[in-house]
Order: C-alpha cells, then sequence, then structure tokens
C-alpha cells in the first residue's frame, strides 16, 4: 500500500493568502501614516476607511480560511466569504486611487501598493479555483 505525501510547502507558497492580506495591512497602514502621503488633516477621510477595508480583507480571508470545504452550507459560506474579499480588495484599490488624485502619491509607492492587491485578488481567484477542484476530486489537502 502506497501513501500518498503531501509537499504542504509548496501548497503554502501556492496559496498563503492570510499572509499576503496581513502584509496588504502592513504596507498601507505604512503608507497611511507615513504624512508624505497622507496629512495628518486628511487621515479621516481617506486614510482610515484604507485602513478600515485592509483590515477588513484579513478578518474575511481568516475567517473564511477556517471554513468546513467538505460541508454544502459552510462550503456555500466560505465561496461567498472568498468573493466578500475579492470585493474589499476592489473597494480598497478605488479609496486608493481617489486619495492618489487628491494627494498625488510617487508612482513608485503607489505601484507597490497595486500590485500588491492585485496578487491578493490573483491568490484568491486562485483559491476559488482549487477548493472547487478539491470538491470535484473529494480531496481533503
Amino acid at each position: 500500500m502506497t501513501v500518498r505525501t503531501i509537499d504542504r510547502s509548496s501548497l503554502e507558497d501556492k496559496f498563503n493568502i492570510p499572509n499576503l492580506a496581513y502584509d496588504l495591512f502592513v504596507l498601507s497602514e505604512r503608507h497611511i501614516t507615513n504624512p508624505k502621503i497622507v496629512e495628518d488633516c486628511m487621515m479621516k477621510i481617506y486614510g482610515a476607511p484604507i485602513l478600515r477595508i485592509a483590515g477588513e480583507i484579513c478578518e474575511i480571508i481568516d475567517n473564511a480560511n477556517f471554513i468546513n470545504l467538505f460541508d454544502e452550507e459552510q462550503r456555500i459560506e466560505r465561496k461567498r466569504q472568498q468573493h466578500l474579499a475579492i470585493l474589499k480588495t476592489r473597494n480598497l484599490l478605488t479609496r486608493i486611487f481617489i486619495l492618489n488624485t487628491r494627494k498625488n502619491t510617487s508612482n513608485n509607492k503607489l505601484s507597490c501598493w497595486i500590485s500588491s492587491i492585485e496578487e491578493l485578488q490573483t491568490k484568491l481567484r486562485s483559491w476559488i479555483k482549487s477548493d472547487e477542484n478539491r470538491i470535484k476530486k473529494g480531496s481533503d489537502v
């Protein structure tokens, strides 16, 4: 009898979504608390909502990650949470673009921030597809 082994490190690299979300929150916090990007008088209007959304993304992903994929009702909730996280990343991008119209942020900082969000969106979509494939195979990996 052969035992199937799984290389967990490759899975963690491929779907390290909670850590990506946390890194995005930290990056957002660094940018928002930088007075060159967000002046103190603009913090409540622009900075606070961005940090709130980034925090919500972390919570949603963390919650979805612990929902049982192989229970029908929970699987529906997990997928809903995954889609909600994608929606929140879109909201975050919108807020960042609005902030940039008010305070012209350097292209390098802005592109790094946007790239982090786009990477997270891509990983979230891959996570959804991976879940669908796992369901089809009946695999509990």
